[in-house]
C-alpha cells in the first residue's frame, strides 16, 4: 500500500467512526482524534478493532503509546510501520 493509500483510507475509517461528520479535509497531521474529531474513549477502542481488521494487524498495549492512538500523525507512521 501506498503512502498516499494509507492516507486516504486511514482518514475514511476515522472519518466513518466520528461522532461528528468530518471530511479528509478536516484531518491534519496534528489533530488530536479526542480533542479536535470529538472521539471518546469507546471509539477510540473501536478504532483499534478497527484498524487491526482493515490492515490485519495487531495492536498491543505494551508497544503504543496513548498518544499514538490520538494523534494522527503519530497513528499515520505506527500504521505505515506495521503495514510494511
Amino acid at each position: 500500500m501506498t503512502n498516499k493509500n494509507l492516507d486516504i483510507q486511514l482518514k475514511k475509517i476515522i472519518c466513518g467512526m466520528s461522532n461528528n461528520e468530518i471530511t479528509n479535509d478536516d484531518i491534519y497531521d496534528q489533530s488530536n482524534l479526542i480533542d479536535d474529531l470529538a472521539f471518546d474513549s469507546i471509539t477510540i477502542i473501536e478504532l483499534i478493532l478497527e484498524l487491526e481488521e482493515v490492515f490485519q494487524i495487531e495492536i498491543e498495549d505494551a508497544e503504543v503509546e496513548y498518544e499514538t492512538l490520538i494523534i494522527y500523525e503519530k497513528l499515520y507512521n505506527f500504521i505505515s510501520s506495521k503495514n510494511t
